[in-house]
């Protein structure tokens, strides 16, 4: 896992062989991401791919915005909002 940060960009790289990855955005934060899953199941904040070679590729902006790249060989990745 990668991890940088500056004013209004945070910079996530996270990878997973086998098996779940989830990531929780806080509220207040835009997303910019790519998740991606070899054999799996993908869902960045309800823009949704499964099967083999899912993928779902998302631009936002805003004054503070989470860039990720989320990967998983086999499983799932995860992007939800937290619940205040």
């Amino acid at each position: 896992m990668g991890f940088r940060a500056n004013a209004a960009f945070t910079y996530l790289d996270a990878r997973v062989d086998v098996g779940d990855l989830r990531v929780i955005m806080p509220p207040g934060v835009a997303l910019r991401g790519y998740g991606e899953a070899r054999a799996g199941h993908v869902n960045l904040l309800g823009k949704e791919d499964d099967g083999w070679n899912a993928d779902v590729d998302l631009g936002g902006a805003g004054a503070r915005v989470l860039d990720l790249t989320a990967r998983v060989g086999a499983g799932s990745v995860r992007v939800e909002r937290a619940v205040r």
